[in-house]
């Protein structure tokens, strides 16, 4: 049986090891470098990523959006509100 200070350690050295794995995940998902397009070297290679015509306004053709399980519309609602209200109608 192992005694409460080599349990209290191997946690220490657990806790630690997992610590590290994480913030080494974390800094390379926090890295900007996975966020942003490769561009090229003239403006010619960058039309298919940016969009000079409106310089004032986020420039990137393409959005990146994400929603939670929670907020999904559920399909078909509009719908039968539609035809509820249709038949409700005098």
């Amino acid at each position: 049986m192992h005694s409460v200070s080599d349990v209290a350690a191997h946690f220490g050295r657990v806790e630690e090891q997992l610590r590290s794995s994480l913030f080494s995940i974390l800094e390379t998902l926090n890295s900007p470098s996975l966020y942003l397009p490769s561009l090229g070297s003239s403006k010619a290679d960058t039309e298919h990523v940016i969009d000079f015509s409106l310089p004032s306004i986020s420039p990137y053709r393409f959005t990146i959006s994400s929603t939670t399980a929670g907020t999904h519309p559920r399909p078909g609602v509009g719908m039968a509100m539609r035809r509820m209200l249709k038949d409700a109608r005098f």
